[in-house]
């Protein structure tokens, strides 16, 4: 008699273990479910009313300290880059501290296709440089 209550008792740890995972299995899908549904309701508010883009200005770097830290936004200047600063030709769209300083190292230039010659500066980088950048004059903000 005694095994056949050991065997009961097995069976029942069994169902309530198998039910608790049911259980589990039940409440994930209709969590996900309800995740679904409000993720798409969410979109569709999104669509019917569309969050207003902050428009974006330039800033003189006198007018903000933090502007001074940061330097000038990335596109935000066309860059002389014969006289250019490190922190301007940072601005400039796939330059960075490391580039800025092998464009610094390798003046003059007497075109902007000559910063080929620096490592790192394909053709395509110069053809996204070229509205960004000259060779003679100041540097000046895009308006």
């Amino acid at each position: 008699m005694s095994t056949n209550r050991v065997g009961q008792g097995i069976a029942l740890l069994v169902s309530s273990v198998g039910s608790s995972i049911l259980c589990v299995i039940i409440s994930i899908a209709l969590l996900s479910s309800a995740f679904t549904a409000a993720l798409k309701k969410e979109r569709a508010l999104r669509i019917e009313h569309p969050t207003p883009r902050a428009q974006l200005h330039s800033v003189e770097p006198s007018e903000t300290p933090l502007q001074q830290l940061l330097g000038p936004a990335k596109s935000s200047l066309i860059v002389t880059i014969n006289t250019a600063s490190a922190q301007e030709l940072e601005s400039l769209p796939s330059i960075g501290s490391s580039r800025a300083e092998q464009i610094i190292a390798h003046r003059p230039y007497a075109s902007v296709d000559e910063l080929s010659q620096v490592k790192g500066i394909t053709p395509r980088v110069i053809e996204q440089l070229r509205p960004c950048v000259k060779t003679d004059g100041v540097t000046e903000k895009i308006k």
